[in-house]
């Protein structure tokens, strides 16, 4: 398997909401650094996205560009959805449902090697999304 298949059946896997398949995906001691989200681990990265799909139930990953350079990938991409569940995303505060949709621009660079993901740095703005949530307010510039 290259690393564009890898990303793929990632995105296939997060799509379908199959945590097992997604998890299958990534090697065993994988480090997987993801902004504002405690610990390193696989288990840690499994935890905070179990977390986000009950909390968005309609939860979808869309790539929109990506880069790739041997066993590495560097792609930008959006999670959407309807928060429509309380989220409790681990190290954050526990957030009721608000029934708000966003789109959540994020960036991940992936190192693969035996057909699984040995690092994976995921890099969001967590302060967006409490922006489009209706927990913070917008800047000025950006209502328009």
């Amino acid at each position: 398997m290259d690393v564009k298949s890898l990303i793929d059946e990632g995105t296939k896997a997060l799509n379908a909401h199959d945590l097992d398949g997604f998890a299958a995906l990534h090697d065993d001691n994988a480090e997987i650094v993801q902004s504002g989200v405690p610990g390193r681990s696989k288990a840690d990265a499994m935890a905070s996205l179990k977390a986000l799909m009950d909390g968005v139930p309609d939860l979808s990953f869309t790539i929109d560009d990506i880069v790739i350079q041997g066993d590495k990938a560097f792609f930008e991409g959006t999670f959407s959805g309807t928060q429509s569940k309380p989220l409790r995303l681990p190290g954050g505060p526990d957030i009721p449902a608000t029934g708000k949709r966003f789109a959540m621009p994020q960036a991940a660079h992936l190192t693969m090697r035996n057909d699984k993901a040995v690092k994976v740095h995921v890099f969001s703005d967590r302060m967006e999304l409490m922006e489009q949530l209706g927990l913070m307010p917008q800047p000025q510039a950006a209502r328009g």
